[in-house]
């Protein structure tokens, strides 16, 4: 069978093959107490602790320099090279964190309270550590993996409700330190996804969610989140392995948002209905780093922005005893918005996009 008139190849045109098992296991154990000072003022601790171990078995496979002979032209029989199997046994991680809070009551109806929290994620483990570009063997060498990261959040805020609980308010603001961050980088000749730990960075932003009930059925809601989070700090080694460069930002919108209504009422013989609304709005953000892993002053070709887009959805119901219909449209604008850029440059289709407008009917059945 030929392929761009390569020979050599599996019947079925396979150029690479490659079997991963995988072992992991994870023990962990949580507690949380808290002392009442006062009638209103409480002081909260809690302690995670875990431990985890990866036991990763290569089974043997075979490579080739398919893509050098597609992209370059080349023609001819292709050398399918074996790979041996191996085994990496990963050493143990331990790692703990923990949460202090203080929370605060004036009144029934209003809570304050500050908190100071650490976390981390698990170590990720690259199944192709070590492992050469057949595209080009000077690319990077793909590392063993990424040790677990380290975060620190400072938070404070404000939860309420006023008018008889016709009005409900949450605000909270927080900073995130956040140190050897675990991030995915790729390969560009091969596009070899792997993982790999930079300096660090920073998040910092607000919260805000109101929800009000002037009349009888009727609920109005916006929540919005602000937030501003880039790399604060990066060795050249970092940068050059993982493509980032200091200031650079991170994959989350500066600004998403809400505005929510539903509006409950009766018919046909007092049957529950209901309309409700949704004006949902997610900023523009960079999905993965501007350049080139392995040559940090090369612009990365695959690097994107999603787009910016606003949403709006009706949906509109009515209850029949234990059965719910509701009639509802989605995207009615028929917004057409870039929402992911996937980082591999072989990937069919890179580029996720919103759901075109959609309208349809759905039935809820109630059993209990």
């Amino acid at each position: 069978m030929l392929f761009r008139s390569i020979t050599g190849l599996m019947p079925d045109g396979t150029f690479y093959s490659n079997v991963t098992d995988a072992e992991s296991y994870e023990l962990a154990g949580f507690g949380e107490l808290t002392w009442h000072i006062t009638d209103k003022l409480s002081a909260i601790g809690g302690l995670r602790y875990g431990k985890y171990k990866t036991t990763v078995d290569v089974l043997s496979g075979f490579n080739s320099a398919y893509f050098t002979y597609a992209l370059g032209g080349i023609r001819g029989p292709l050398t399918l090279v074996p790979t041996a199997p191996v085994t990496r046994d990963y050493p143990s991680t331990e790692k703990s964190s923990w949460k202090a809070s203080l929370s605060y009551e004036p009144s029934r109806n209003m809570t304050l309270y500050t908190t100071v929290s650490t976390g981390y994620r698990t170590p990720v483990y690259n199944v192709r550590a070590g492992s050469v570009s057949t595209v080009n063997p000077t690319d990077l060498v793909i590392p063993g993996g990424a040790s677990s990261d380290d975060l620190t959040n400072y938070e404070a805020g404000i939860k309420g409700t006023w008018l008889d609980g016709k009005l409900t308010a949450n605000l909270a603001a927080y900073y995130i330190d956040w140190s050897n961050l675990q991030v995915q980088a790729n390969r560009v000749s091969d596009s070899v996804q792997f993982a790999t730990n930079i300096g660090q960075a920073v998040s910092k932003g607000l919260e805000a969610e109101v929800t009000v009930r002037p009349t009888r059925g009727l609920t109005l809601g916006l929540n919005a989140a602000l937030n501003d989070a880039k790399v604060t700090k990066l060795s050249t080694q970092q940068a050059q392995v993982s493509g980032a460069v200091d200031g650079s930002r991170l994959a989350s919108p500066h600004l998403q948002g809400s505005f929510f209504g539903s509006y409950a009422y009766k018919l046909f013989d007092d049957r529950p209905a209901f309309t409700s609304f949704q004006i949902q709005h997610v900023g523009s953000f960079p999905v993965g780093f501007p350049n080139t892993p392995g040559k940090p002053t090369v612009p990365r070709p695959t690097y994107d922005s999603t787009d910016a887009y606003t949403l709006l959805n009706l949906q509109t119901g009515i209850t029949f005893n234990d059965l719910t219909v509701t009639l509802y449209g989605e995207n009615l604008t028929n917004r057409n918005a870039i929402t992911y850029v996937h980082p591999e440059a072989f990937v069919y289709s890179r580029y996720a996009v919103t759901r075109p407008l959609t309208v349809g009917v759905r039935l809820g059945y109630n059993l209990w």
